[in-house]
């Protein structure tokens, strides 16, 4: 089973000074692939007809080391090869259907570079963990590193990232343990009765801070605590006087360096809390060790925080409200509960324990009864009171949605819908030319269906070589 692990270090100036030109090197050979294949994708759709050839998907990188560039020579070659081989990553994980193609990744982001065991060691000596960075024609240092987990055994790669001023070293590793995959789990569960499987689920209902931010079908509440939203809404009100004084300062300054670090830190101690809450929820929820199943709605959390679309009069032209500024408070309520990383927390810890967690349709989840099932606006009293008006069943509105999920759960995995369906292949109309001059008359062109999704079938180079066309990565625009 793979586990991963992220931990702070503590370079010191003259480590970062040097730590951040392998950074950006790597950031550039990065972002220099992805410019390289939207050059080839675009001279491929220009003339499709004259080039057969599919557009190359390789790791090469020498071709980017010019005059132009030989600033590339001052950091270790196994730097810029390993952000060749992030791109070949990024580029297969699209390929599976797991994410989008790579886009380029920006400087006043997060910022990491990943090693190989060429250019690091660690070491541990009076219970303190150290890494050493760099190679005899390129040595860094050594400084510390504080673990504050164990782990099994030493890494063969690891990325070092910094974010806000604070740097971590994070890596991944291999351990005995057998993991079981979610067909086996959906499977085993599924050879057990309804009411053998009622007492073995739990529903999970996720709300905003306003009511109870995660309630369970079991009894169980997670929320902030007051001191950590005291503290939260500090650093919100902090960064809106920073946020101001951003706008008057000289981009680029240092004292609009020092405004944006300090956001910085104050949008990562947020987020530290909340990763932290969902963390600690997320595990005593798999813990649990009566519980099989654990259900969660199905919430669209993308589509949810959406801004609504502008609107604009129709005979006078000026623009009309559109309650972009009410969304938006509900937007970052959303965000701020972290309802996304609750499931995904709970999910890859659930598999991990050898239980299932399934998600279930939310639509009137907060207005059916769980008892008798009658679902009515009127069930919903307020935000935190529930009355059937069938039964007269009266419960907390958060605690009834989770009797409710939970229900739906025990559907989901006894009708096998816990199966994740494959992604289908559509099909669209590519026009193509009729005739070795051009189209004729009548027939401009001839649809045919093809496929959008697929790999491609070589990985071949286009007839055009680099030389005669220029560097695409910095001619990006000659087609």
């Amino acid at each position: 089973m793979q586990d991963g692990f992220r931990f702070r270090c503590y370079p010191d100036k003259a480590h970062q000074k040097k730590l951040m030109p392998w950074i950006g090197h790597q950031r550039f050979i990065y972002n220099a692939k992805i410019s390289e294949d939207r050059y080839f994708q675009r001279f491929k759709n220009r003339f499709r007809e004259e080039i057969e050839e599919e557009v190359p998907i390789d790791q090469q990188y020498s071709h980017f080391i010019t005059e132009l560039t030989p600033w590339l020579r001052d950091v270790p070659s196994q730097v810029l090869r390993n952000g060749v081989v992030r791109w070949m990553q990024a580029y297969r994980r699209f390929f599976k259907k797991l994410g989008g193609r790579p886009t380029f990744q920006k400087a006043n982001r997060k910022q990491s570079v990943w090693l190989t065991s060429e250019l690091f060691s660690i070491c541990r000596r009076n219970d303190r963990w150290f890494i050493r960075i760099g190679t005899k024609k390129f040595k860094i240092g050594e400084f510390e590193f504080v673990p504050h987990r164990e782990f099994s055994r030493l890494p063969a790669s690891v990325v070092l990232s910094v974010e806000g001023g604070h740097w971590y070293l994070g890596f991944s590793n291999e351990d005995d343990q057998y993991e079981p995959t979610r067909d086996e789990i959906g499977e085993y569960l599924e050879t057990f009765t309804c009411e053998d499987l009622l007492e073995r689920t739990i529903g999970i209902d996720r709300n905003t801070p306003a009511g109870k931010q995660v309630a369970v079908s079991s009894g169980q509440a997670f929320a902030y605590g007051e001191t950590q939203k005291e503290r939260m809404e500090k650093k919100e009100r902090h960064n809106k006087r920073y946020q101001k004084r951003l706008s008057l300062q000289t981009k680029g300054s240092n004292g609009w360096r020092k405004t944006r670090k300090r956001i910085a830190n104050n949008n990562r101690y947020t987020r530290n809390i909340r990763r932290d809450v969902m963390h600690k929820a997320s595990r005593e929820l798999v813990d649990n060790p009566r519980v099989y199943v654990l259900a969660f709605e199905d919430l669209r959390i993308q589509n949810m925080t959406k801004s609504p679309d502008p609107k604009q009069g129709p005979e006078t032209g000026k623009w009309l409200e559109n309650g972009a500024a009410a969304k938006a408070g509900l937007n970052k309520a959303i965000l701020h509960s972290g309802w996304g990383l609750l499931y995904t927390f709970t999910r890859y810890k659930a598999q991990r324990a050898g239980k299932l967690v399934v998600q279930v349709p939310a639509p009137g989840s907060s207005q059916e009864c769980r008892l008798c099932g009658f679902t009515h606006p009127d069930n919903r009293k307020s935000q935190s009171d529930f009355v059937c008006q069938r039964c007269e069943h009266t419960e907390n509105a958060d605690f009834n949605a989770s009797g409710v999920i939970k229900t739906r759960g025990v559907k989901v995995v006894l009708s096998g819908q816990w199966r994740e369906k494959p992604p289908q292949k559509t099909l669209r109309l590519k026009k193509r030319q009729v005739g070795p001059e051009g189209s004729e008359p009548g027939q401009s062109t001839v649809r045919s269906p093809v496929e959008t999704r697929g790999k491609p079938r070589g990985r071949k180079r286009l007839n055009a070589p680099v030389e005669e066309t220029g560097n695409p990565h910095y001619n990006a625009s000659g087609v």
